[in-house]
């Protein structure tokens, strides 16, 4: 037998609402922000206080004058409900020290939410 087999694996996330939600129902998860220091490494961490599911996208993280101190384009992931979240990011640690709120879709729909800081390390 001559040529290349290939082999694929795909995920596909698949979700379902509760009898009582029609579709339209699903709009932005209740997130929780925060960055932390993890051995001098920033992380964003997002935890899901509701009881959807919240798609992430779009982000970016913004000073208190709402200047864009970091931003990421596209799907970022899920943050499944009652679930955290976390993502490495690259930023100075200036830029963390000024970031108070993280804007994005999640959903599809446009937040913008409150970040918090924590500055010692873990």
């Amino acid at each position: 037998k001559n040529g290349l087999n290939f082999v694929m694996q795909f995920s596909v996330p698949v979700f379902s609402l509760a009898a009582d939600q029609s579709k339209g129902a699903v709009t932005a998860a209740p997130l929780d922000w925060k960055i932390i220091n993890e051995a001098g490494k920033f992380v964003l961490t997002a935890t899901n206080t509701g009881t959807q599911r919240a798609q992430v996208a779009d982000f970016e993280l913004l000073d208190a004058k709402g200047k864009i101190l970091h931003q990421q384009s596209g799907l970022f992931g899920y943050v499944l409900a009652g679930a955290t979240r976390s993502w490495s990011l690259t930023l100075t640690a200036a830029n963390v020290a000024a970031a108070t709120a993280i804007q994005g879709r999640i959903n599809g729909e446009a937040v913008r939410q409150n970040l918090r800081v924590e500055t010692g390390a873990r």
